[in-house]
């Protein structure tokens, strides 16, 4: 097996990652492949979530970091998505990072990328979906420059409202 993870046709390598059960392979596949598709399929086998962790920092296809964060739990790499959603130079990566944060956790975080103008507008859009405090929203719709964005957070603060009138009806 490992002498077809060195092959140099990348179509069996591929082959031979979807028959690897060796996970230390798997993460050398991963850190060190230069084919994406033989990547992508070590990625989808692969259960170290450190090793998954460090794909979505490192490696250089969106794609590939993005099936990575969503193969992550949610509950322990809070951080990680935390630091993708605020600082990744990619909108496509912050996306999915911002998704799966805590909203309660990280209301500030949120927030300041909902409220700055200089993040790309569908990184925007998702904080302001996760946003669910009344208060934020409000200034965003009263504030905001970009009548998009004021229309999203109406959105939002709309479904904010529901879910507290929901919440204490007795129906």
């Amino acid at each position: 097996m490992a002498e077809l993870l060195k092959d140099s046709n990348w179509q069996v390598r591929r082959k031979a990652v979807k028959k690897l059960k060796d996970h230390d392979s798997l993460d050398q596949v991963v850190k060190n492949d230069e084919n994406e598709k033989v990547r992508q399929a070590a990625v989808k086998k692969l259960k170290k979530e450190e090793t998954l962790a460090w794909v979505c920092k490192n490696d250089k296809c969106p794609a590939l970091r993005e099936l990575a964060l969503k193969k992550l739990d949610p509950a322990k790499w809070q951080d990680l998505f935390a630091d993708i959603a605020e600082n990744d130079e990619d909108d496509e990566m912050r996306i999915p990072a911002i998704k799966r944060l805590d909203e309660k956790k990280w209301r500030e975080l949120l927030a300041k990328i909902a409220g700055d103008s200089n993040n790309g507008v569908f990184a925007r859009y998702q904080a302001i979906a996760k946003l669910q405090d009344k208060e934020l929203l409000t200034g965003i719709v009263r504030n905001d420059k970009d009548e998009n964005i004021r229309r999203a957070a109406e959105k939002s603060l709309k479904k904010a409202s529901g879910l507290i009138i929901h919440r204490l009806s007795p129906f």
